[in-house]
C-alpha cells in the first residue's frame, strides 16, 4: 500500500450533509437569486434557494435585493429577460472531521465549489471539487496533499499551508469553525488553544500543534508571541525548544527562574527570554528586569552575540554605552554594533587577534575602524597592483602592436584602469580584479602622437576581441576598427569576432 493510500484511509470521501449545509448557509449565502418572468400581465419569481415559484405583489427590479416570500432568504433579483450568461459563483472552504483510523487524529478537506446559473437556472447544482487534504496526527508533523489537475493525482507537499494565500487567493475562502469544534472534541487538540489564533483556515496551527504539544502550555503561560512568530514565519530567535517535555525545557531556563518569568509574563517577550538564556550561558547573568530593559531597546540578540564573542554580553553592552557617550556621531546602539561588525571584519582580514581585549574593544572605535579600513584597502590595492605588475611583462610581449598612427598596449596598473574608465565614462575600472587574476585582458588603443590620452578600450579573452568601446560606450571609428583587424591578424591570429557588450 502506497503512502497516500495509507493517509487516505483517515478520510471520509463523501460530501456529507453537514458540508452541504455549510456551503448553502455560509459559502454561498450570497448565491441566492430570484429570477423574474412574466405570464400575461403578472410578474412571477423563482427562488434558487427554496426552488419555489410565486407571483409578485410588487414589480421586482433587476439587481435589487429582496426577501423571498416563500423562505425568507435575502436574494438578488435577476430578470430572466436580461443576460446572465456570465453568472457563476465560486468559493473555497476547509472542513474538519475526525480521523476514521485514529481516535486522537483529525483531518481537514478543502473543496473548490462552483455554481453555474448561465444556462437553466432551475437545475443549478453545487459542484464540489477536492483541492486539499490535511492529516493532523499528534506527535507527528501535519501532512498536506494537494490535487494536481495537470497530473490528475494527489501530490504531497513538503510543508502544510493554506490554499487561501496561493491557488485560491482569487476567490472567497471559508473555514467551518463548527466543524473544528466537533473534530477536536475528545482529542489532544481539544485544549490546544486553537481559538486564540487567527490563521486563515487553521491548517498551519494544527500542523504546529500536532508536532509540538508545547504550543498549548506556551499559550496558556502567556507566550502566544512565540506561537504567532512560528505560525507567521517571523523569527523566534531560537528562544524556544519546541520539543521540550516540560516548561523549563521549552523555555530553556532553570526551574527557579521559570517561576519568576511567569510572574512577569506580560513583560517578558521573546527578546527578553533570549537575553535571559544568553546571559546564563555566557556568565552575564541578567536579572529579569535587565533582560526586559535590553529587549525594550530592540537590540537583535543575534547581532549582539556576534560582536560579543568571546567576551560576555554584559561587557559588550557596557562598551557600547561608553562609545555612545564618547562619540556623538553614533546615533544608536545599532550604529555601534554595525561599526563593530565591520571593524572585526577588517581585523580578521589583517590577521589581528580578536581574543585580545584591547583589540576587541578599541578605546576609540570609529577612529580605529577608519584606520583599519584604510589598511585593508592598501593591502588589497597592493596585492592587485602586484598581480598586474607580474602579468604586464608577458602581456606586453604578447599584445603590443603598432600600425599607422595607432598603437595598442596592455594596462600597466589598477590606477591606470580606473583612470581610463573615468576619462572615457565607462566602467572598465570594475574589471581591475579580473584583469589582475588573469581571467581577462584589458588593452588600450592610443594615437602614437598622444600615447597617454585614453581613446578606445579593448577586452581580449580566449584570443578574441570580446568588446571595444570608445567614449561613453560608443563604437570605435571605422579607422580604429581596421586597425583592430590588423592587430587581430598579427597578434590573435583569428578574425575579429566581437560581441557588443557593456563594459
Amino acid at each position: 500500500m502506497g503512502e497516500f493510500e495509507k493517509v487516505r484511509k483517515h478520510f471520509n470521501t463523501k460530501i456529507t450533509p453537514e458540508m452541504e449545509k455549510f456551503v448553502d448557509d455560509v459559502v454561498f449565502l450570497s448565491s441566492r437569486y430570484i429570477f423574474t418572468y412574466r405570464r400575461g400581465h403578472f410578474q412571477y419569481g423563482y427562488c434558487t434557494h427554496c426552488k419555489q415559484d410565486f407571483r409578485n405583489e410588487e414589480i421586482l427590479r433587476h439587481g435589487s435585493f429582496v426577501e423571498c416570500p416563500q423562505c425568507g432568504s435575502h436574494c438578488q433579483v435577476k430578470a430572466s429577460g436580461r443576460g446572465y450568461k456570465y453568472l457563476q459563483d465560486r468559493g473555497y472552504f476547509v472542513f474538519y472531521e475526525k480521523s476514521l483510523v485514529s481516535p486522537n487524529a483529525m483531518v481537514a478537506r478543502g473543496y473548490f465549489v462552483y455554481r453555474d446559473y448561465s444556462r437553466d437556472y432551475r437545475s443549478v447544482e453545487t459542484k464540489f471539487y477536492p483541492r486539499s487534504l490535511y492529516l493532523f496526527d499528534p506527535g507527528n508533523k501535519g501532512e498536506m496533499y494537494e490535487y494536481a489537475d495537470y497530473h490528475q493525482e494527489w501530490i504531497k507537499n513538503r510543508s502544510v499551508y493554506s490554499l487561501e494565500s496561493t491557488a485560491m487567493s482569487h476567490i472567497r475562502c471559508y473555514r467551518s469553525l463548527e466543524s473544528i469544534q466537533n473534530a477536536v472534541k475528545d482529542t489532544p487538540f481539544q485544549y490546544s488553544t486553537w481559538g486564540n489564533y487567527y490563521d486563515n483556515d487553521h491548517v498551519k496551527f494544527f500542523s504546529l500543534a500536532s508536532a509540538y504539544p508545547s504550543v498549548e502550555y506556551l499559550t496558556k503561560l502567556g507566550f502566544s508571541e512565540a506561537v504567532e512568530a512560528k505560525l507567521y514565519g517571523n523569527s523566534t530567535y531560537s528562544a524556544i525548544n519546541w520539543r521540550g517535555k516540560s516548561i523549563d525545557k521549552v523555555l530553556k531556563l532553570p526551574k527557579q527562574m521559570v517561576k519568576m518569568v511567569c510572574k512577569q509574563k506580560e513583560k517578558v517577550d521573546l527578546l527578553a527570554l533570549k537575553y535571559l538564556q544568553m546571559g546564563i550561558k555566557d556568565g552575564s547573568k541578567f536579572s529579569i528586569n535587565e533582560a526586559i530593559e535590553i529587549s525594550n531597546r530592540y537590540i537583535d540578540p543575534r547581532d549582539l552575540g556576534k560582536v560579543s564573542r568571546p567576551f560576555t554580553l554584559r561587557k559588550t553592552l557596557n562598551y557600547i554605552k561608553k562609545q555612545l557617550d564618547k562619540d556623538k556621531q553614533f546615533r544608536s546602539e545599532r550604529d555601534v554594533i554595525q561599526t563593530l561588525d565591520d571593524y572585526y571584519r577588517f581585523c580578521r582580514e589583517l590577521g589581528m587577534d580578536l581574543n585580545d581585549e584591547y583589540i576587541h574593544f578599541p578605546p576609540h572605535l570609529r577612529r580605529q575602524h577608519d584606520n583599519l579600513m584604510k589598511q585593508v584597502k592598501l593591502k588589497k590595492d597592493a596585492l592587485i597592483e602586484q598581480k598586474i605588475h607580474k602579468r604586464v611583462r608577458l602581456l606586453k610581449k604578447k599584445y603590443i602592436f603598432e600600425s599607422g598612427k595607432w598603437l595598442i598596449r596592455p594596462a600597466v596598473s589598477a590606477k591606470e584602469l580606473i583612470a581610463e574608465g573615468e576619462k572615457l565614462h565607462h566602467c572598465v575600472g570594475t574589471y581591475t580584479e579580473r584583469y589582475a587574476n588573469g581571467t581577462t585582458n584589458i588593452l588600450f588603443v592610443r594615437k602614437k602622437s598622444a600615447p597617454n590620452v585614453p581613446y578606445v578600450t579593448v577586452e581580449v579573452r580566449d584570443n578574441q576581441i570580446r568588446q571595444a568601446y570608445a567614449h561613453n560606450d560608443t563604437q570605435p571609428s571605422k579607422e580604429v576598427e581596421k586597425f583592430l583587424e590588423r592587430f587581430t591578424q598579427a597578434k590573435l591570429k583569428k578574425k575579429v569576432g566581437r560581441k557588443v557588450m557593456a563594459v
